[in-house]
């Protein structure tokens, strides 16, 4: 299901269907004759937008894919947790929304595993911090950061490069929400954290970058 073009284009075996999830028609239609529905979607990074759009697609597509009795995997991200103190986070650290994108994401966790406990929908969560990796759009390592930085000028970075952080590789991203849409139904109704190195920090992450290609980084 996609509101707009996808980068890179169509992998070899899927078929497009250019629709808008706010439809409900449009996106029962879609799921119509699914076994697993995945909800990768997210708007612009606006507090505005997610109040707006997130609660509606969530809402349509619970509709959808309950009616379909197919099963709906949700990419998620950390916004609901915050900061986890300090500690590791994982399946057990309790939400903590430092922000309004947080609460935002807390809300939308919480209405999904309702719906899920009324037997709206088969639904169930995985958790990812930010991306890297092939195909990846509007990460911080995306076109910005490689295509200066492969012909070896400065490439431009937002965060603190030596604070350590967690980075999820889109593979295995990919990878953990699939075995999400074939697992046990033991699986169902919680939230897991997608598999990922452990945190380190974005210079140590950058230098091993420089290594697999044979550059040497700063």
């Amino acid at each position: 299901m996609l509101r707009s073009g996808t980068p890179g284009g169509i992998p070899a075996g899927a078929e497009a269907a250019l629709g808008d999830a706010l439809d409900r028609s449009f996106c029962k239609h879609t799921v119509a004759n699914a076994d697993v529905v995945y909800n990768c979607m997210n708007p612009a990074y606006s507090s505005s937008a997610w109040a707006d759009l997130l609660p509606k697609w969530q809402q349509n597509l619970i509709a959808a894919v309950g009616s379909a009795g197919a099963r709906l995997v949700v990419l998620d991200n950390l916004y609901a947790i915050g900061t986890g103190d300090g500690n590791p986070i994982n399946e057990e650290t309790p939400p903590n929304p430092r922000s309004r994108k947080g609460e935002i994401r807390a809300r939308l966790a919480d209405t999904l595993f309702a719906a899920h406990k009324r037997g709206d929908v088969k639904a169930v969560s995985g958790r990812a911090s930010d991306f890297y990796g092939p195909r990846g759009f509007g990460t911080h390592f995306g076109e910005r950061f490689w295509r200066p930085a492969l012909k070896g000028k400065p490439a431009e970075f937002l965060p603190n490069p030596d604070t350590p952080h967690t980075y999820h590789f889109i593979p295995d991203v990919a990878e953990g929400l699939r075995i999400l849409g074939t697992a046990s139904e033991h699986a169902l109704g919680s939230m897991w954290m997608l598999p990922c190195a452990p945190a380190e920090s974005s210079r140590a992450l950058v230098n091993r970058f420089g290594q697999a290609l044979g550059k040497r980084s700063s």
